[in-house]
């Protein structure tokens, strides 16, 4: 990924999943189809930094990305993009944003630049052995085809392509199947997690009995107390918010459809909220309280609302669920082709909950996996520990006239072997 004029980053900065030389580990890089020979992809990548270096930034710039694909702009919208605006000349300049992603064993690049009045440049190519095959490539309101994708009725989706609209998001949204794997993948593949999203997109799978398993496992491995997670039956009314909220919130999952939607009550007498979780099947909706059951000197069980749990705790529950996912043990669809994104991974958490968690996940990566965690974090001890290769390891800085820059340890030249990486990094080696 390459971006420049984007929130904290004023100058082009790149960060690669791509793998190094590196030999720790090998056995959990994947490894892409024999056409692109001996190029390898990271199962992780940790990003670290002080705070406001530009961490969460980078996310963001995903994010935003994801949701212009995606979701598109309404007719006169302007683009929500965030430039760098400690320069003059940079809040009038366009914003660039550049991805190298594989989706079904083909690697792509797709490039934008734009400002919040319209995409003044997109294009999206194939790569090949040794070359780049064209799909297409957007001047202004020019868009140039590639020999396979030159049609009459591309053409003419071009011609319709607002000025502060992705031709992409266009495309597809006209059924133009040609560009679908390149959307698919911001759509489906890319999955972004950040600080007040509370693991609201991975509900449904609270009431499954595997992950029942999964997570009663994991609250006993790292010694919350808790035993079990419980999910009740509950009245529409015990929710304790009004009608109208819950008809519009069941309204967003289309008739004949399955859906869950996750709904987070502050009564106000708790440390956090009650979790409610509302599965919809055949257009009706069952209700369900989040409890977590613990157990009494006497052997009895006691449950405890979410609320009265520990932060980290609560934080805990919203991410098991996406490393049931990562480590292979989710639903198929969801099991071929993942990229997470999680801000602040180790917030609230004992450091042997995160080592735990990224262990885990990385012991479940070989060659055919293509999961990928990336994620930010302020706990070091990832650095020292033998878990992580060093060209998974990434640290933000920010200069205060340049703006953020991001560099990867592996490839720092001060980074050797025998490196004590930590102590290089309380030094500020890699700022």
């Amino acid at each position: 990924m390459k971006i420049k004029n984007w929130k904290t980053f004023k100058n082009e900065v790149t960060f690669s999943m791509e793998a190094s030389r590196e030999r720790k580990h090998s056995n959990q890089v994947a490894r892409l189809s024999s056409m692109y020979g001996k190029r390898r992809v990271l199962p992780a990548a940790a990003i670290f930094g002080y705070n406001a270096a530009g961490k969460t930034s980078l996310l963001e710039a995903l994010s935003f990305l994801k949701n212009l694909v995606v979701i598109g702009t309404q007719v006169n919208q302007a683009i929500p993009v965030r430039s760098y605006q400690l320069d003059q000349e940079c809040s009038h300049a366009p914003t660039f944003i550049e991805l190298r992603i594989v989706k079904e064993g083909h690697i792509y690049r797709y490039a934008v630049s734009l400002t919040r009045g319209y995409v003044e440049k997109e294009q999206l190519f194939l790569e090949r052995t040794r070359s780049e095959e064209l799909i297409f490539s957007r001047l202004g309101d020019r868009v140039e085809f590639g020999k396979m994708y030159d049609t009459e009725r591309h053409r003419f989706i071009a011609e319709s392509t607002r000025r502060n609209q992705l031709f992409l998001h266009n495309a597809v949204e006209q059924n133009a199947e040609s560009f679908r794997p390149a959307f698919d993948w911001f759509a489906a593949v890319l999955r972004i997690e950040g600080v007040e999203d509370h693991g609201a997109p991975y509900t449904s799978v609270l009431v499954r009995d595997d992950f029942r398993q999964f997570i009663n496992e994991k609250l006993r491995d790292y010694g919350t107390g808790a035993e079990e997670l419980s999910l009740d039956h509950v009245p529409k009314e015990a929710i304790g918010v009004p009608v109208e909220f819950l008809d519009s919130a069941l309204a967003a999952v289309p008739p004949g459809e399955e859906g869950s939607i996750q709904i987070r009550v502050d009564k106000g007498d708790a440390k956090g909220p009650e979790i409610y979780i509302i599965m919809v099947r055949d257009s009706f909706a069952d209700y369900y309280k989040a409890t977590l059951r613990h157990r009494c000197s006497d052997g009895e069980g006691i449950r405890f609302e979410m609320g009265e749990e520990s932060t980290g705790t609560q934080r805990l529950v919203e991410l098991l669920p996406i490393f049931f996912d990562l480590c292979a043990k989710g639903t198929p669809e969801h099991s071929h082709e993942l990229v997470w994104l999680i801000d602040e991974l180790g917030r609230s958490f004992h450091t042997s909950m995160t080592l735990g968690l990224v262990r885990e996940y990385l012991d479940s990566c070989n060659s055919n996996t293509r999961h990928q965690l990336i994620f930010t974090t302020h706990d070091l001890l990832l650095m020292s520990d033998d878990s992580m290769r060093r060209d998974e390891l990434w640290v933000c800085s920010k200069d205060p006239t340049e703006g953020s820059e991001v560099v990867c340890i592996g490839k720092h030249p001060r980074t050797r072997t025998d490196s004590d990486i930590l102590k290089l990094y309380m030094e500020e080696v890699y700022r």
